[in-house]
């Protein structure tokens, strides 16, 4: 009879959905996944994501999940929310000696819904932004190292098949990396809470800078380095940039930045310090653009998770093909495209679920394996952000040492 890890989700949107199509696809020996509830505030959408997969048991609040008989037997809680409930679920959970995986962003300063109609992102200080998002990632922390359970934070960049691959072969010539170049950039977020910094805790920094510092952050970490510090240039194009054109965008940031550029110095034990810049941006048409690029005193390596050249295809004819199906927040089908033949492999969707349930079934085996994308690097990632934002908003990109621990 094999074994079943039994999974909760919180959270019935965007990332519920492909979170729950993760853990679908992971293969265990001796060992079957099972997504056991949804939890989510309003059933109809939970309903849908549970038809969609086969998925019993909703509960409408984490409270309700956890003191309920099924939540008893849960062994992993995946935090799909808004980034403003992300530390409670967190430490909720953790409290309750449950396994935890947090979606990017980790957490952050996002005082919730009664505070969406202001403009926070405008009137609180990005200091006050700093302490009070690294406080809530450390009680995080201390909240799953307090239990002895584990924490994946799901940043599915940390992961891509390409970033395997680069750790490997630096490792495998023992050259020195000098300098990282991450992207993210399209347009907008399938999720509302996002446009709103009471919500999501930041803009183009937090929502998109999290995958292309958290992707280079991985490789980093692997190497043996730290962040030392950042400066960054951050702006609200859209609004400050003044054109005639009709734009997709227009309109709908409320307090939160649409661009961001962030140079982060990284130090290890021999105080060797490489730079890398991660950017950040909603700027971008014809579909996602997910890059990274890494320079070693020996070779040079370029990472395409999106787009990427495997498949290249030419359409005449527009309303073929759904855009999305081709290449992530494409606009058009017409014209020349790039359609993945599977995304979630490529940007790391697959490889992070893997490793988060194989982790589990390490501790269940008496053994204690982290994850490749642990708690550390969620610490630093928040750090490194909201010190971005001090050093953009507050100094006028001054490089801010960040604090340490």
């Amino acid at each position: 009879m094999r074994n079943i890890i039994k999974v909760a989700i919180c959270g019935a949107g965007f990332a519920g959905d492909f979170h729950t199509k993760g853990w679908q696809n992971v293969r265990l020996r001796g060992y079957d996944i099972e997504v056991t509830a949804i939890v989510n505030r309003t059933k109809s959408k939970a309903d849908k994501l549970m038809q969609k997969y086969g998925i019993e048991n909703y509960f409408e609040s984490t409270d309700q999940l956890l003191d309920s008989q099924i939540g008893k037997q849960i062994d992993v809680v995946d935090v799909c929310y808004p980034p403003f409930l992300h530390a409670p679920v967190a430490i909720q959970s953790a409290n309750a000696k449950k396994h935890v995986i947090v979606e990017k962003m980790f957490t952050g300063y996002a005082p919730g819904k009664e505070y969406q109609d202001q403009p926070i992102g405008e009137t609180v200080s990005k200091y006050k932004m700093h302490e009070e998002a690294l406080k809530e990632a450390l009680s995080i922390k201390e909240a799953i190292k307090a239990n002895d359970v584990m924490l994946g934070y799901a940043e599915n960049w940390g992961y891509a098949p390409g970033v395997e691959v680069v750790i490997d072969k630096i490792k495998q010539s023992g050259s020195q990396i000098l300098y990282g170049y991450g992207i993210e950039a399209h347009h907008g977020s399938a999720s509302d809470s996002y446009y709103r910094w009471a919500l999501s805790g930041g803009g183009s920094g937090v929502g998109k800078g999290s995958h292309s510092l958290g992707g280079l952050m991985r490789i980093f970490a692997d190497l043996g380095f730290r962040p030392y510090s950042v400066s960054a240039n951050i702006a609200k194009l859209y609004r400050d940039v003044k054109f005639t054109s009709k734009s997709i965008q227009q309109g709908k940031y409320f307090d939160i930045e649409d661009y961001c550029s962030m140079f982060v110095r990284f130090i290890d034990k021999d105080g060797n310090m490489p730079i890398a810049r991660a950017d950040a941006h909603e700027l971008n048409t014809g579909g996602v653009l997910n890059y990274i690029h890494i320079q070693t005193s020996e070779q040079n390596f370029t990472i395409n998770m999106t787009p990427n050249n495997l498949v290249k295809m030419f359409n005449p004819i527009a309303g073929t093909f759904n855009p999305e199906e081709l290449h992530e927040k494409l606009e058009t089908d017409a014209g020349i495209s790039y359609p993945s033949p599977d995304q979630a492999y490529a940007q790391g969707q697959l490889g992070e679920f893997q490793d988060f349930a194989e982790c589990i079934v390490a501790r269940k085996e008496g053994k204690i394996r982290e994850p490749k994308m642990n708690i550390d690097i969620a610490v630093d990632l928040v750090d490194v952000i909201y010190s971005a934002y001090i050093s953009a908003f507050e100094e006028g990109g001054k490089e801010i040492v960040m604090c340490k621990e």
